[in-house]
């Protein structure tokens, strides 16, 4: 049983495994970019499920995404330039760079 102030109706042509990331992930990363109101530049701190949705969607809305990782983690560093990222790098190597001064 759900509360049904938290529920909304999903259309039945939906396939649910496709449906489940957008329903946890999708849900948590929009809320997050919702907060970032119209910022032409986005960070995401890690590269998990949520990062990934929201880079995609960030990036088809015309946005800057710059997605931090853990130094070792190339291969997220990799996924995010592929749903385009514009930056990615360790989050323990930024320095202050032009980008974050604008």
């Amino acid at each position: 049983m759900a509360d049904a102030r938290y529920c909304f109706p999903l259309d039945d042509a939906l396939d649910a495994a496709e449906a489940a990331p957008l329903l946890c992930a999708g849900l948590i990363g929009y809320r997050a970019l919702a907060m970032a109101g119209d910022a032409r530049r986005i960070g995401l701190y890690g590269f998990g499920a949520a990062a990934h949705i929201i880079c995609q969607v960030a990036v088809w809305q015309g946005r800057e995404v710059y997605a931090f990782t853990r130094r070792a983690d190339v291969a997220s560093r990799d996924f995010a330039r592929a749903l385009g990222a514009c930056w990615t790098g360790a989050s323990t190597s930024v320095r202050r760079s032009r980008w974050m001064l604008r």
